[in-house]
């Protein structure tokens, strides 16, 4: 007798509660940082539902430019757009 229905739903059921144990409380994405000089500090970070690019100039952290995108692969563009003009601003 083949499955039916409910060992179909069962299934499911055990995958998401797998995937749920996973995914724990404090498992949010880790920042994504690089120094493209010695005095800055380029972050892209989750904030609430969105990312943020942020431009830290060292040593206190202050900021110098902050932008926010839904997605995360624009963020990063923009977080290594910012690397360049500030690797520029050196040379």
């Amino acid at each position: 007798m083949p499955p039916g229905p409910f060992f179909f739903a069962a299934v499911l059921k055990e995958v998401s509660v797998v995937r749920d144990q996973r995914r724990g409380a404090d498992d949010r994405p880790r920042p994504f940082r690089f120094a493209p000089t010695p005095d800055s500090l380029v972050e892209v970070d989750r904030v609430l539902t969105r990312w943020a690019v942020t431009v830290y100039r060292m040593p206190d952290r202050e900021v110098l430019a902050e932008d926010y995108f839904d997605q995360w692969h624009l963020a990063k563009a923009r977080a290594e757009d910012f690397g360049h003009l500030l690797k520029s601003r050196v040379a």
